[in-house]
């Protein structure tokens, strides 16, 4: 057996102690075969059950696997990632920042992931950034409205019949007490906002929070809305709810979207206004410039649907302030689980400059949060949230990526 040496730390206080004193008996422990599960495949990767202990919440047992590796074996940027966002999700920013700037000495934009993840432990430089995309938005939206809001098939519907705008994030480990669905219940007139699969998990619940009143709204990405036949995947809570799918088109999905998505998706779903978000340009073009390396070339980032329906319904609170409308948020954390493991495949997204504008409205009061968040546990990617909802569709996005074809909802619709 190899002998692990005993490691302190130095941390100063009494309890920091114990935890290192505790910490270095589990690495010692690690150093034996038994440790492991026994009912852990033999051929897992030290990585992969880093990832499994993260998976499964044991986030203290990943941690402390990460940090025998590093000690008996040296750096490795991936377990090291891992090290540092299970700190971040245990609440220890503090010591994954001490590893960061302990271990990573050099020019990290050529690593996404390393590059967010520095973006989120130092969030100093964002915050003149942060006010100002905040304020430019916010003005140059209202002069958008000034010139489209009579011409606009929606935004006269969306500014005029609602008390509440309430804007549902996709997170699996949303939670709302009796409390919260109570005051929930009590809003005249609210518009829930759903992005994308519209959190089929929380969409369960609904009964528990919603009022005679409510109202519901469908957006997100084209390729994410809907499913292989053009159908939405957000199941409406009744057959009057919905009022309506507003789509995010990028300018490049133009020619796919107008020649046989749009008319898909029409007709598969018969009754529903459909509408391309106008401001989804405008938005993204205020959006801070940073690039990321695709197999096309480098690509720019662009904001996150979340970000486009914040943005947009923050315009609209502010545009005519004597309405009186509010903004609420469930779900809306954008924690470290959700950003480095849900969302870890997705580079094209500034998840942490998004986080740190998120804390700047919420300390502004602009927007309130309701709801909570499940602490220590792993958010699931859309797909995987799906699944544990029993929602068994195929996003148009998951049949471009494996058949590296358009598929036409037309056609099929007239199989």
């Amino acid at each position: 057996m190899v002998r692990l040496p005993r490691v302190i730390l130095g941390y100063g206080s009494t309890s920091q102690r114990i935890e290192m004193i505790w910490c270095n008996r589990l690495i010692s422990m690690m150093a034996k075969p038994s440790f492991f599960d026994r009912q852990a495949a033999a051929s897992l990767s030290l990585l992969q059950q880093i990832r499994e202990f993260s998976i499964q919440g044991r986030r203290r047992k990943a941690v402390a696997l990460a940090k025998w590796h590093r000690l008996s074996s040296g750096i490795n940027d991936e377990i090291l990632c891992e090290e540092i966002i299970n700190l971040l999700c245990l609440g220890r920013k503090r010591r994954a920042k001490l590893l960061y700037k302990k271990y990573i000495h050099r020019n990290v934009d050529d690593n996404p992931l390393l590059w967010s993840i520095s973006r989120y432990l130092y969030p100093k430089p964002l915050r003149k950034a942060g006010n100002l995309v905040l304020e430019q938005t916010r003005y140059c939206l209202h002069k958008s409205f000034d010139k489209r809001m009579n011409e606009s098939e929606y935004l006269g519907d969306l500014l005029n019949d609602f008390s509440h705008y309430v804007l549902i994030s996709n997170s699996s480990l949303v939670e709302l007490s009796d409390e919260d669905c109570q005051c929930l219940k009590s809003l005249p007139r609210p518009l829930y906002i759903y992005q994308n699969i519209g959190n089929p998990l929380l969409c369960r619940k609904r009964a528990d929070f919603y009022n005679d009143q409510a109202k519901e709204l469908i957006m997100g990405g084209f390729k994410n809305i809907a499913d292989f036949e053009g159908r939405i995947i957000f199941e409406p809570f009744n057959s009057t709810s919905l009022i309506g799918c507003l789509v995010r088109v990028n300018p490049k999905f133009y020619k796919v979207w107008y020649e046989s998505i749009s008319l898909g998706m029409s007709q598969s779903n018969p009754g529903l206004l459909i509408s391309v978000i106008e401001e989804s340009l405008l938005i993204d073009s205020l959006f801070p410039l940073s690039s990321v390396r695709s197999k096309q070339g480098p690509q720019k980032r662009i904001c996150t649907n979340g970000w486009l329906a914040l943005s947009l319904f923050d315009a609209l609170i502010s545009y005519q302030p004597e309405r009186n409308l509010k903004m609420l948020t469930i779900g809306f954390d954008l924690s470290a689980s959700y950003i480095f493991e849900a969302c870890r495949a997705i580079d094209f997204h500034d998840f942490s400059f998004e986080r740190h504008c998120l804390r700047l409205r919420y300390q502004n009061s602009s927007v309130s949060r309701i709801g909570q968040i499940r602490c220590n546990s792993s958010e699931l990617n859309a797909n995987s949230h799906m699944a544990e909802a029993g929602v068994i569709r195929r996003k148009l996005a998951d049949v471009r990526r494996e058949t590296g074809r358009w598929p036409d909802p037309i056609e099929n619709n007239n199989c």
